[in-house]
């Protein structure tokens, strides 16, 4: 059975996917600062969090109560790619981090032999329909999902940077 929990905090997750209509009409210096003073927020955020409860409980998972909540290592991602990676790769980094996460997170709560399923369907839908390179996205979308649920460094960070550095480098290599 879904998580009705699970999915109003992977919403959030889904919201991000504004970030690439944003990008296509706002271009990529507008969308670098939008994304440079949300991360600025953010991190106000974590700090009075750090202070004080201002998050409904299942908002955040145990681990981001306990530390850095997740939206924070998803701004600082998008701050490194949207200045640094071309439109496409900023793309695939949305896509993957947004959808793929978002999708997978649900679904890992029915059973976490869907997580990967999940993650990868919708992102590679997601990916044809914006017009991105098939095989690129696929590389990309295979590498950055092998992120997913790894604590090491937050998979709100390793997802996206994996993301468009595999989909940088392929489509440089082609």
């Amino acid at each position: 059975m879904i998580d009705k929990f699970e999915v109003l905090r992977k919403s959030i997750h889904f919201l991000g996917l504004l970030y690439i209509p944003a990008l296509f009409y706002l271009g990529k210096d507008f969308m670098g600062a939008v994304v440079l003073v949300m991360t600025a927020f953010a991190s106000f955020l974590e700090l009075v969090r750090a202070k004080k409860e201002i998050f409904p409980n299942f908002i955040l998972r145990e681990y981001e109560k306990k530390g850095v909540a997740g939206y924070l290592y998803s701004g600082l991602a998008f701050s490194i790619i949207t200045p640094v990676f071309p439109l496409k790769a900023c793309v695939i980094a949305a896509v993957c981090a947004f959808a793929g996460d978002g999708a997978a997170g649900i679904f890992k709560k029915v059973n976490r032999n869907f997580s990967f399923p999940a993650f990868f369907s919708s992102s590679f839908a997601l990916s044809l329909a914006l017009g991105l390179e098939w095989q690129y996205s696929l590389a990309s979308i295979i590498i950055s999902a092998m992120f997913d649920g790894k604590k090491f460094l937050n998979d709100n960070f390793t997802i996206p940077i994996s993301a468009a550095i595999s989909y940088y480098i392929l489509t440089t290599l082609k």
